[in-house]
């Protein structure tokens, strides 16, 4: 009799388990690190939005940050960002309301801000959102823990 090259059925079972296996592990990992990723952009482009139309309009636009309720607003508007309980969120600014974790971010008509961080991370990594209150320019960093 020919011998005939090819895979078993059982072969192929315990690879598909396998590469099961695998998935199962390493989506919550990948999706925890793009969740991640997402809101430090989106933080980022609100403050950049913010900045751009304060030296359009020719006046101080406000960015609200309330890490307790998890909300945002830019210039009186809520805008819908949304993060969980897995990332963590610490916001460092000079205009920060006493025993409150609402602090706001001033964009002034020629282009300086009050100033301030914005640290978005969860388990292994960080991500620093600078603002500098004499450029008013937008920086990121990265650090791990």
């Amino acid at each position: 009799m020919k011998s005939q090259a090819g895979f078993t059925i059982a072969e192929l079972l315990v690879v598909m388990v396998i590469i099961a296996l695998i998935g199962t592990v390493s989506m919550p990992m990948i999706a925890r690190r793009t969740g991640t990723a997402t809101l430090e952009t989106e933080f980022r482009n609100i403050m950049h939005s913010a900045r751009a139309k304060a030296l359009a309009e020719r006046r101080p636009v406000d960015v609200i940050i309330d890490a307790a309720r998890h909300t945002v607003s830019l210039d009186g508007k809520d805008l819908k960002l949304v993060w969980d309980n897995r990332e963590t969120v610490a916001i460092k600014a000079v205009r920060a309301q006493p025993q409150s974790d609402t602090v706001l971010f001033r964009f002034f008509a020629n282009g300086t801000s009050s100033g301030g961080d914005i640290a978005v991370g969860d388990n292994g990594t960080k991500k620093i959102i600078t603002v500098n209150w004499l450029t008013g320019a937008i920086r990121l960093t990265e650090s791990t823990r």
